[in-house]
């Protein structure tokens, strides 16, 4: 269950700023996992050694903020999962989190992903902003994906990870100086 796995944490029954975002963490051989967790434009670290079982639960102290609650589980079976949740200590959101594990690098390429892709993100009333927003990937040939944004109001935006063994990559984006954010 070794490698680098990244996904993300949304609460469907109170979606927000605060109660989505991004996780990504690395699982040593030893047990050791390493990684973060990204919500509302601020990222807090994390380091802990899983129990044998695959899990751990932790939390994770954030400046002016209240604390995260992080429980974990790396799937031990193969499916190269990590899954869990991202709660806060005042209970107001409970998040379910689910990662993936890269699946590409430079021993096995990412040959049917490869390339530079563009698309249209059509606006919908009442949505902000309004408008046609588009994006561009680009996808190395070991799976790293960087994707440029570019809403309709004028606001760029980045992100980047790694594509999943089905070709996925969890697509997070903090906005308008974290008071804003873009997942798929």
């Amino acid at each position: 269950v070794a490698g680098v796995y990244s996904g993300l944490f949304l609460d469907t029954n109170n979606l927000s700023n605060e109660s989505a975002g991004y996780f990504s963490a690395t699982v040593a051989a030893n047990g050791m996992i390493t990684g973060q967790v990204k919500a509302a434009g601020v990222s807090t670290s994390f380091a802990t050694n899983l129990y044998v079982d695959g899990s751990a639960a932790l939390m994770l102290k954030r400046r002016n903020r209240s604390s995260l609650v992080l429980t974990l589980q790396v799937d031990l079976s193969g499916l190269e999962t990590i899954t869990g949740t991202v709660s806060d200590t005042h209970n107001s959101f409970n998040a379910q989190l689910t990662a993936y594990r890269a699946a590409f690098g430079a021993s096995h390429r990412a040959t049917n992903y490869d390339g530079i892709y563009t698309w249209a993100m059509p606006g919908a009333p009442g949505n902000v902003p309004a408008g046609y927003s588009f994006g561009t990937a680009n996808v190395g040939a070991a799976g790293a994906v960087r994707v440029s944004l570019f809403l309709s109001d004028g606001t760029p935006a980045i992100a980047s990870s790694m594509l999943s063994a089905t070709g996925q990559m969890p697509l997070y984006a903090s906005l308008y100086g974290g008071k804003g954010s873009l997942l798929s």
